[in-house]
């Protein structure tokens, strides 16, 4: 089992503080025919490929490097591969947000866009390690606008009261990520002529999750809704729960305080 030995070289790469590391050694003590036998040092630059040792002894140290080089090379290009692309879906639909909702309102939605950052992690992490920067750019982009349109959707035409756009970034642009991935994956996608069969299996997944979701959850809404209630009275919908739970009007009587607050910050 390698994993053990894997995880320092793995934060190497893709720790913050990578870029601004010119090399990182690390030394591990594994055992090599005796119990008491060290691993020579390991010099390990930022990039995954930039890996060199040496050593005071040659023959079997060197072979053992090579064979550890050889390991390491294919889990630290993957680990790239994630960081890169979760990165860049988030970005893409954060930039995607902020655009489609200035377009459509005459201004930039400050909440939808923070929400677009949300949405473009969630749908990417299905196939993080299984798309190309290239298909986390597209599933960036398609999951900022799905969330505004959604988000829209719930609130207007379905009448769900979703007041931070939960169902639409974790329910509408998780599955569609997750479809994503029979589109997009480099290996077995239909776009890279794998045929439509790994995406069927991801439908399939998705139907799946969805109809559990729906039978279970609302079983469980039922119940609360019927012991304890799910909604609040509508006159402390209006006055604030936080005020009337945590009785903020003995701390804060008026907005003063507040607006003393926001100036001092």
């Amino acid at each position: 089992m390698i994993l053990p030995e894997v995880l320092p070289y793995i934060w190497s790469a893709v720790s913050p503080h990578a870029s601004v590391q010119k090399s990182l050694v690390l030394v591990s003590e594994n055992m090599t025919g005796t119990e008491n036998q060290k691993q020579s040092p390991v010099i390990i630059s930022p990039l995954p490929h930039s890996v060199f040792s040496f050593s005071g002894s040659a023959g079997s140290d060197l072979t053992e490097q090579a064979q550890l080089q050889c390991q390491l090379t294919p889990i630290l290009q993957k680990a790239s591969l994630v960081y890169m692309n979760t990165n860049l879906s988030a970005a893409i639909a954060t930039c995607t947000a902020m655009i489609f909702t200035w377009v459509r309102y005459g201004k930039p939605d400050v909440s939808m866009t923070l929400n677009g950052a949300l949405a473009g992690l969630v749908a990417i992490t299905a196939g993080c390690d299984q798309v190309s920067p290239v298909g986390a750019f597209f599933i960036g982009l398609f999951a900022g606008i799905l969330l505004c349109v959604s988000v829209d959707f719930f609130d207007r035409i379905a009448k769900i009261d979703d007041p931070v756009g939960a169902i639409s970034v974790h329910g509408a642009c998780g599955a569609m990520g997750t479809l994503c991935v029979g589109l997009f994956a480099t290996d077995g996608g239909l776009f890279y002529g794998g045929g439509i069969h790994y995406f069927l299996i991801q439908s399939l997944g998705v139907a799946s999750v969805m109809l559990w979701v729906i039978i279970t959850m609302t079983i469980i809404f039922k119940v609360i809704d019927k012991l304890v209630g799910l909604r609040v009275p509508a006159d402390i919908e209006i006055e604030a729960w936080t005020i009337t739970s945590m009785a903020w009007q003995v701390l804060m009587p008026d907005s003063t305080f507040l607006i003393l607050l926001l100036r001092w910050m």
